[in-house]
Order: structure tokens, then sequence, then C-alpha cells
């Protein structure tokens, strides 16, 4: 299977969060897991860890951590990853980016370099590419303005699969009203536009039942 998955929020909302519970569940079941991230720094992301019980993303010989800006660099140690676990029947390779608004594309030709913005939505096409080329699935954490929106162009949602949005409920006839909720804005494979409740605890995202 392959899928890329962009997940965007305010500050706060739970993004990092949800994304290493993901990750160390996927661990937890032997799948292969390679988390980047430039937002926070090695020494942040485990105590998330260690605070969080997420044993599997601290002990598993199949997880691993980077902290590359480029994009090209990101992919090329996601290909040694593969390769180094290929042989392994029935597992998934899995990566996450933390967050698509750190990420550089370098220029690949002569001319002006591309822009910030142009450069992510190049970098997610890249992702995307890589995902399909090696059978993978990507999250890629982007961020939001002030008002909500998505930070960047909207050209990135369509080389993803999936959009899923972290924010709170300000719809006073809503029945999650004031809640934390999860919707998924688009959904390649399956529906749209549905929300789900959630709160962040101590042992990460918990959903409502």
């Amino acid at each position: 299977m392959t899928s890329v998955v962009s997940l965007v929020g305010l500050p706060g909302g739970g993004k990092t969060t949800i994304s290493l519970q993901m990750a160390n569940s996927l661990a937890e079941q032997g799948h292969v897991v390679l988390y980047n991230s430039c937002e926070e720094s090695g020494a942040q992301i485990k105590m998330k860890l260690e605070k969080m019980g997420f044993d599997a993303l601290l002990s598993s010989d199949n997880a691993y951590f980077s902290s590359f800006f480029d994009i090209a660099d990101i992919l090329a140690f996601a290909d040694k990853v593969r390769k180094k676990h290929k042989s392994v029947e029935g597992k998934g390779m899995f990566l996450f980016v933390d967050s698509l608004q750190t990420i550089e594309r370098a220029s690949k030709g002569a001319g002006r370099p591309a822009g910030p913005a142009q450069q992510q939505c190049d970098a997610m096409w890249d992702i995307a590419a890589w995902c399909k080329d090696n059978m993978s699935v990507a999250m890629i954490i982007g961020q939001v303005t002030k008002d909500g929106t998505f930070a960047g162009k909207q050209e990135v949602k369509h080389a993803v699969d999936c959009h899923l949005h972290l924010a709170m409920d300000t719809d006073k006839k809503s029945e999650t009203y004031r809640q934390r909720v999860a919707e998924m804005q688009k959904n390649r494979f399956g529906t749209s536009g549905l929300f789900f409740p959630y709160e962040i605890s101590s042992k990460g995202i918990e959903f409502a039942q």
C-alpha cells in the first residue's frame, strides 16, 4: 500500500503527539519507521517519548530518527533504511516528517531558486513519488495560519491522498462545540468531512468512544 497523508493544525493541537503515537504503534507491530524532525531536537523528542511511555520508538531496531532539512537527504536516508529491512515480509515502511515548513529543496537547474512555499510544494510531490515507487506510507505535519487555514500553497493538498485537520470546534450549534476535533478534509480512499473528537492526555491522543 502507498499513501501520503498531511496532518495540520494550530500549535498545541497534538500534531507531533499523534504522529509519535502512530509511529510507536507501527514500530510495536514490527513495521519500519523513520521519523524526521526539524521542529524539535532529538533530546526533546526523547523526553516526549519517555513521558508518554512510547517505548517502541526508543528501543526497536526498526525505528529510526533523523533531522535533515533537504528533502533529497530525507529520502536518501529513507532509501537506506528501507533497503536494510526489505527482506522482512509483511512489514511496511512509514516515513514521518515534522514539519513541511522546515523542509528545503535544492534547485535542480540554473536560475533563481524557488521560494520557500514552492520548495515545500515540490518536496511534497517528491515524497508522493517516493512513496509510490517504494510502496510506502508518509505522514507530513504542516502548519496553519492564525485563522486556521493551511499555511502554504494549496497545490500541496493535490499531492496527498488524505488531509487531516486538527482544530477546536467553534460552531456553537455543533455537538462537539469547544472540543478538539480531527476532521478528515480529504480522503482519496474513503469518506471525507468526518469529525473525530479527541483529547490530549499524558499518554497521548485519546479519541472519544
